[in-house]
């Protein structure tokens, strides 16, 4: 079941901004208006009001949830009310961020007793998938190139957020320090599904530019330092 608040899903907007099917579809006019402040106001509430009451959802259940909440535009205050069109032109984009996050920790601390407290044992991964852009990649996206940066860079866009809640299982396994997304349902698997996954290389790549994306360069070393 995919939940959303708009009529396309992510996925579905994806399809149709990357294929031919955008010639047949008004989808752009439709992602540019779920862009707006508003609609990523509207959206992120909805969204984090659904998850605050999965309960509700038939148990066993697999809930994967996408949020955009820390990417621009950033339009909360940290009480979650909408900055006024005032705060947006007047408060820079690190103040809006920073504004955004605690609204955001606020929330999924919050959540994450909620969920605790009323269900049995939840297993709860929290994973970002990538870091911010620099400054520089958003003049011209398509030239920048990846393989050219210094490593604090790299280090900055590659360098992600895993926190695990494993209760219980049938055997023990450890999060460990410097753990990849490549691994971590792997660990979650073999904990309580009785499997047996090794663990594969916790490595990290990079495309070269967003017009070569399958022109990989392995980055562990400046991650590793």
């Amino acid at each position: 079941r995919s939940i959303n608040l708009f009529r396309r899903s992510e996925f579905e907007n994806e399809l149709f901004l990357t294929t031919p099917l955008s010639f047949l579809s008004n989808s752009a006019i439709a992602f540019e208006v779920i862009s707006k402040p508003s609609m990523q106001h509207e959206r992120t509430i909805y969204q984090l009001d659904i998850l605050e009451n999965i309960e509700q959802f038939q148990s066993p259940k697999f809930i994967i949830a996408h949020l955009l909440i820390t990417h621009p535009p950033y339009v909360f205050n940290e009480d979650g009310s909408k900055l006024s069109p005032e705060d947006l032109n007047k408060l820079s984009n690190k103040q809006k961020y920073i504004m955004q996050v605690k609204f955001t920790n606020h929330m999924i601390l919050n959540m994450l007793d909620k969920w605790k407290s009323g269900m049995n044992d939840p297993v709860i991964l929290i994973q970002a998938d990538e870091g911010p852009f620099p400054v520089e990649y958003h003049k011209n996206n398509y030239a920048y190139d990846w393989t050219k940066q210094e490593d604090k860079v790299i280090d900055q866009k590659l360098e992600i957020l895993s926190a695990f809640y494993l209760p219980g299982g049938k055997v023990e396994v450890v999060p460990y320090e410097g753990i990849s997304p490549v691994n971590n349902f792997r660990l979650i698997f073999n904990k309580y599904f009785d499997q047996a996954y090794e663990l594969l290389p916790d490595r990290h790549f990079i495309f070269s530019t967003d017009r070569t994306p399958y022109d990989l360069h392995d980055v562990t070393s400046i991650l590793d330092k």
